[in-house]
């Protein structure tokens, strides 16, 4: 039975330095057709310069491309590593132009910058440095993504990607009611750990009993994840400002396989603002809202022997 399948354009925007990504980025969007795009009644044809662009020596390079792709794209992604690109007539390269040009025009661009190491001789380089002043300026403006390798890029995409084609069926009025329960089921969750454990340890205020929330990575692949926080009964959250111990704030983080992070609280803190009994569980989310938690209970029963609370 013939069905109605709607095509989206996504612009594929980066330097010259991230050639093995945007190949990747070409299958991994050909998988999404192929397996939830099917099911969603979409399709995404990936637009590079390199296969839709023609000729064209009555404008400049970049104006060029302006007409002839990017005005035509209903969203896009833009890759990073170490290179800005070459600069054009008005902007600080083309890569800059064509995401200013779409997001002015009301449309989204996903904008991700890689992690992984950089060759030494570009460290000083004035293309870097040109990057690193973009990358604040952009994270100023908005939320961008990180990456450690290729397959993790592959893996947050296609992820990513099903959100905003979603967004992008509801504006157009398609019945997507059933899709709405639609769950990042096309990738296995990673093994986090989140273990709390009490103790002491010596602070700036002396030596105090100290919860401490461990988090740790046993899975294969590098996770991206947001604050600790402590999930309550009355479905707010305690967001602990930073370690009890270093001082050190609390932020985004990317952990590796095989790694592990701690952050230590201050029982009076925790008590001073949310009642024992209201506590659930310590947890944490990652760049595409899976969330990790420690085993529930393990918290006020800690508080509670710490501070002698007695039991209600």
């Amino acid at each position: 039975m013939p069905k109605t399948i709607l095509e989206y354009k996504c612009l594929l925007i980066s330097p010259s330095d991230v050639q093995e990504e945007r190949e990747s980025l070409s299958r991994c969007v050909a998988q999404w057709n192929a397996q939830i795009g099917e099911a969603l009644g979409a399709k995404v044809e990936l637009v590079k310069w390199e296969t839709h662009s023609a000729p064209d020596i009555a404008k400049e390079p970049q104006q060029a491309l302006n007409h002839q792709i990017v005005d035509y794209c209903d969203f896009g992604i833009a890759i990073f590593w170490y290179r800005l690109g070459t600069p054009t007539k008005n902007h600080e390269s083309g890569s800059i132009e064509e995401i200013k040009r779409i997001t002015q025009s009301g449309k989204r661009v996903l904008v991700y910058f890689c992690s992984r190491a950089i060759p030494q001789n570009v460290l000083s380089n004035e293309q870097f440095s040109r990057l690193q002043k973009t990358k604040e300026s952009f994270s100023e403006k908005g939320l961008l993504g990180s990456y450690s390798d290729t397959e993790n890029l592959m893996q947050q995409f296609q992820l990513h990607l099903t959100k905003v084609i979603s967004e992008l069926l509801a504006k157009d009025n398609c019945n997507i009611s059933q899709f709405r329960n639609l769950q990042p089921t096309t990738l296995p969750k990673p093994d986090l750990r989140v273990i709390v454990k009490g103790g002491f340890a010596k602070t700036y205020n002396g030596v105090e009993e100290i919860i401490s929330i461990e988090v740790q990575n046993h899975s294969p692949m590098t996770v991206f994840l947001g604050n600790i926080v402590l999930p309550l009964k009355t479905g707010k959250f305690f967001i602990p400002q930073g370690d009890a111990i270093t001082k050190e704030l609390q932020k985004r983080r990317e952990l590796k396989p095989g790694q592990k992070f701690s952050l230590n609280i201050s029982p009076k803190l925790i008590v001073k603002h949310t009642p024992v009994e209201d506590i659930i569980c310590a947890s944490i989310s990652d760049d595409i809202e899976r969330t990790y938690d420690s085993k529930h209970g393990v918290i006020p029963e800690l508080l509670k022997k710490m501070l002698k609370i007695k039991k209600t």
